[in-house]
């Protein structure tokens, strides 16, 4: 397994724990990819996971934005929708909920 699906696993894991329905894994429309789609109190949560060497080092690119802005649009426009990330490096991990939009 590689590092990325790993901690994809892990994501979800957690969000379970925290009693997350989670929809999807490595939802895919056609050049995009989403890590998880989850729900929690009729809430749409659009997850992005992230593996990093230092937690202070993260963006998302403008395209990665663009690409899931574009998601919700098409799929999730009348609903209630968050975008988070959630972040694990070699000793820490942190979940950040509405990251952006």
């Amino acid at each position: 397994m590689n590092i990325g699906k790993y901690y994809e696993n892990k994501a979800v894991e957690y969000l379970i724990s925290q009693q997350y329905e989670i929809l999807y894994k490595n939802y895919r429309y056609k050049k995009i990819e989403i890590d998880i789609i989850a729900k929690k109190d009729e809430e749409i949560i659009i997850c992005e996971v992230k593996y990093r060497g230092n937690i202070n080092f993260l963006t998302i690119s403008d395209k990665q934005k663009k690409n899931i802005d574009d998601f919700i649009s098409i799929f999730y426009s009348d609903d209630n929708v968050r975008f988070d990330l959630i972040i694990f490096t070699k000793d820490q991990f942190e979940h950040i909920q509405n990251a952006y939009l």
